[in-house]
């Protein structure tokens, strides 16, 4: 409860400087659970903030903001660079003093590398249906399944969300979920989170095989964490889209190089470039004799 009382009261903060650089914003995650689907208890853990911007410029003016009133500091100094920024979609914020909490700032709601260009125009579409400064309730519950997708569902807080908020779906609302994943490639995405959630009604097919057989820590087992990296490409449903983020990933451009080896200075950038192809052609043919197997 005290943490969460820090969290509102940082968001508030945030969203006054906000209002006075004519920025808006909008809370997503943890900050917007509490405010909504948890807002009579009140006891959904938070660490951190999350907010999503409209526009690169305001996520980029906000940014600037906080780190100049002194409070918060960027976790990566190369962060706001146009092309890093533009590949990662996304500025994270440490906090300098005790009374502030992490930020994180979200030019989009879909942010993996590669997995984000193949969900058609959701990020678009999204923002399109926000009213009275919230996602709607499907685009919230499919921006949450995908997030707790690419963590492998790792946090049981995550599990419970979907779970509460999914059980509180009328039919017309469970069956828009199953149009949007879909009309927007995350229909695995979905498959995962429902089968997470105990309320998967279809059958067990190669993909949730590979998902079971999954379901465990990764921190502690070199193959896992192996696997974790690679792990995003499995949602992606189209084979032609997948080969292509496997391409993209072993010929990434300068934005998304940057972002994967954490470059500060543009001069080493090519090095990297042909280290990266050494590193990952190998490792993408690894990756995909593992997903056929573990999915048989």
């Amino acid at each position: 409860m005290v943490r969460a009382l820090l969290v509102q009261d940082n968001y508030e903060w945030i969203a006054r400087r906000a209002e006075a650089l004519g920025i808006e914003v909008v809370p997503i995650k943890g900050i917007d659970l509490l405010q909504t689907v948890y807002a009579e208890r009140f006891d959904r853990p938070v660490r951190d903030i999350d907010l999503l911007c409209y526009s690169e410029e305001d996520c980029r003016r906000l940014a600037n903001d906080l780190t100049g009133e002194g409070s918060y500091r960027l976790e990566f100094e190369f962060s706001l660079r146009p092309e890093a920024l533009a590949a990662k979609r996304k500025v994270s914020l440490l906090s300098n003093v005790r009374t502030k909490v992490n930020v994180d700032i979200h030019t989009a709601l879909v942010t993996k590398k590669f997995f984000s260009r193949t969900v058609g125009t959701f990020n678009e579409d999204a923002l399109q249906r926000i009213a009275g400064g919230r996602l709607e309730t499907v685009d919230r519950w499919l921006f949450l399944a995908q997030h707790a997708a690419f963590h492998n569902f790792s946090d049981p807080k995550w599990v419970r969300d979907l779970k509460i908020i999914y059980q509180n779906f009328s039919e017309e609302q469970r069956a828009e979920i199953s149009r949007r994943g879909g009309q927007y490639g995350f229909g695995r995405v979905v498959k995962a989170a429902l089968w997470h959630c105990g309320e998967w009604q279809g059958e067990e097919n190669a993909f949730l095989r590979f998902v079971r057989r999954l379901n465990r820590p990764w921190k502690h087992n070199l193959f896992y964490r192996f696997i974790a990296g690679f792990w995003e490409f499995a949602f992606i449903e189209k084979r032609s889209a997948r080969l292509r983020a496997f391409r993209d990933l072993i010929f990434p451009n300068f934005g998304t190089l940057t972002n994967i080896y954490r470059v500060r200075h543009k001069a080493l950038l090519p090095p990297y470039y042909l280290l990266n192809i050494l590193i990952m052609l190998p490792a993408v043919l690894l990756f995909g004799g593992v997903y056929i197997i573990m999915s048989r």
